[in-house]
């Protein structure tokens, strides 16, 4: 089949050519801290996961998050991620500034879908800077954590 060629009048092109294949490009599994809609004060910030849609998620998270400044954390409540896999939420203070995350549970091998997963919520008083700490392994299974990327550091201004 001839889809195209040229002519003395300019170039002629078939009705009949195929649609170009879509290129599907890759996404590979990332954490990110999103902005939250929060009173004056506060700070909520959203954990959000993407993956490439044809992989398989993760079945538990383990995450550390580092708190610079006038932050405090105040608490943090499961997203829809989390919540649709039945996962359980644990966060601790690891050390000063600093915060250890799991999500996970022994009820099921449900694995994470992409999308928000957990907001945490902080006390603010001025400036401060909320960032991952990168570690691996952060999924589980291990072909889960392969190329996982960390969004950039969360700035908060002094004015509330």
């Amino acid at each position: 089949m001839i889809l195209g060629c040229a002519t003395e009048a300019g170039p002629v092109f078939s009705d009949n050519v195929p649609p170009a294949a879509s290129a599907v490009v890759p996404v590979r599994p990332s954490l990110d801290l999103v902005n939250a809609p929060s009173p004056v004060g506060a700070l909520a910030l959203d954990l959000v996961y993407e993956r490439d849609p044809r992989q398989a998620g993760p079945r538990m998270m383990e995450l550390r998050l580092q708190i610079q400044g006038d932050l405090q954390y105040v608490r943090s409540e499961r997203l829809a991620g989390a919540l649709n896999a039945d996962k359980d939420l644990v966060v601790q203070s690891e050390a000063p500034g600093r915060l250890r995350t799991l999500l996970y549970t022994t009820r099921n091998t449900t694995r994470l879908a992409p999308g928000p997963l957990v907001r945490f919520w902080f006390a603010r008083t001025g400036p401060g800077e909320v960032r991952f700490v990168e570690q691996s392994p952060v999924f589980a299974p291990p072909e889960t954590d392969v190329g996982v990327t960390f969004g950039a550091p969360v700035l908060i201004g002094g004015a509330l």
